[in-house]
């Protein structure tokens, strides 16, 4: 899905006289919309991935996202519910941290590029 910032959908005429909360609940929106129907398709057994992108920081769908994410995995019995960031990511990790995760300091993460 592309990302929908706020500056293309303020060209849409839909949009341009939408307050910045009232956008914010549309971008919203679209996400959830998005997220519900791609999770539908899931199989609970199997990881899975949510990115999510800088455009959108500071708007509270970061938190909005992560805590749907986590109900849909407390529904399904998911046992552990994991992330990753980028070390500099200082932002992400005050999210992660205010909504109870914690940084897990005996794992080192290892990755195999393949491209």
């Amino acid at each position: 899905m592309p990302w929908p910032v706020r500056s293309l959908l303020l060209v849409g005429a839909n949009y341009r006289k939408t307050s910045p909360g009232e956008l914010s609940g549309h971008i919203e929106s679209k996400y959830a919309a998005f997220i519900r129907q791609k999770a539908a398709l899931m199989d609970p057994t199997l990881p899975a991935i949510l990115a999510g992108h800088f455009s959108i920081g500071r708007m509270g769908v970061g938190r909005r996202l992560m805590n749907a994410a986590r109900n849909w995995a407390s529904q399904r019995n998911v046992k552990v519910f994991a992330l990753a960031t980028q070390k500099e990511n200082a932002s992400a990790k005050r999210l992660y941290e205010s909504l109870g995760y914690e940084l897990d300091t005996e794992f080192d993460h290892y990755e195999l590029p393949l491209a």
